[in-house]
């Protein structure tokens, strides 16, 4: 599926044409040092998805979800960057 550039999702929210998500996907080679609110970020390691990161919302704490593996979690990212983790996170 093809997606978006980040930036350009963000011009389309500037401009009203779409309300800004909860939370918008970034890939990065390795974890953040900091979190930004409303994005999660997908650590893509050798072209493998590898761990879901993400500042709880709630109380602020790193949640980290495993993506590899035999017990893992999946996600779906759409064209406008909006993540999907099955199964739920709380």
């Amino acid at each position: 599926m093809i997606r978006l550039p980040l930036s350009w999702v963000q011009v389309v929210i500037d401009i009203g044409l779409l309300r800004r998500p909860h939370f918008l996907v970034k890939d990065v080679p390795e974890p953040p040092d900091e979190f930004s609110e409303g994005f999660v970020f997908r650590e893509v390691r050798g072209g493998y998805q590898k761990w879901l990161h993400l500042k709880c919302p709630r109380c602020g704490e790193h949640i980290q979800i495993q993506l590899a593996g035999a017990r893992r979690w999946t996600i779906s990212i759409d064209w406008l960057n909006r993540p999907t983790v099955a199964p739920s996170i709380w």
